[in-house]
């Protein structure tokens, strides 16, 4: 189980990036660079204790708040894609040079971090999650529909 606070958007990033050998970079000073802080942030943010949960695979996840899905149905694959998108974009992110662009390259990981949480609640537990969180809503779909406008 990991355990922490604060884990950042950086963190999916680096963890993915020292997963894949940080192959995306001709660098070895980026990737020197990139490893370094993923290092800095794993020590900072976590603390493994154990990652089994000793309860056996029956083929299912749990969600927050509770309740289990099978790990085939279509949300947790809506999450796991969306874990994808978080880790691009902070890879994006971590290369750009444009202050206003990584502003709202931020922002869009933040709001998927958001959606990740919808989409791993189940609907019954959604009072739940909207008394202790903000959720993703339409007018958060507006706003990325006109940024993605505005970057064409």
């Amino acid at each position: 189980m990991f355990r922490g606070t604060d884990v950042t958007c950086d963190f999916v990033v680096m963890a993915n990036l020292k997963l894949h050998n940080a192959s995306f970079f001709n660098s070895k000073p980026t990737v020197k660079r990139l490893e370094s802080r993923f290092t800095l942030l794993f020590k900072s943010y976590i603390s493994v204790n154990s990652i089994s949960t000793r309860q056996g695979d029956a083929g299912e996840t749990g969600l927050l708040y509770g309740g289990r899905v099978s790990k085939s149905h279509p949300r947790v694959e809506a999450y796991g894609l969306c874990d994808m998108a978080v880790s691009a974009i902070g890879l994006a992110r971590a290369e750009c040079e444009d202050e206003w662009l990584h502003e709202q390259l931020l922002e869009i990981q933040r709001k998927l971090f958001t959606l990740n949480a919808q989409l791993a609640t189940a609907s019954a537990q959604t009072k739940s999650l909207t008394q202790h969180f903000k959720t993703i809503n339409n007018a958060d779909v507006d706003a990325l529909d006109t940024l993605l406008n505005d970057l064409e």
